[in-house]
């Protein structure tokens, strides 16, 4: 049986930018095209992350730190909504989650 080789591991950090938002409200970063899954991350950011949870088809990880925010982020100060997981985008603008 071949060993698949991942190109991530895990409590690795990295960086990387946002391409895609899951219908979840999750951000996706691509490496290799292997994907990883973000929540409080929108599209177009540069993100710093650290891998929580990695498997064969895909990652999860947790934001250490948002280093080129989108202009749409907003601070809400509401983050106990992220963590229940009920508001993937409160620190999105209004105009931001409409598109």
């Amino acid at each position: 049986m071949p060993k698949n080789i991942l190109p991530v591991k895990l409590h690795e950090i990295r960086e990387g930018v946002v391409t895609d938002v899951m219908h979840n409200g999750m951000g996706v970063i691509l490496v290799d095209d292997y994907p990883v899954k973000l929540v409080d991350a929108f599209l177009g950011e540069k993100i710093k992350y650290e891998l929580t949870q990695v498997d064969r088809l895909s990652a999860f990880g947790q934001v250490l730190q948002v280093l080129e925010p989108s202009p749409e982020r907003i601070q809400a100060n509401k983050d106990y909504l992220l963590e229940a997981g009920v508001a993937p985008y409160v620190n999105l603008s209004y105009q931001g989650q409409l598109r």
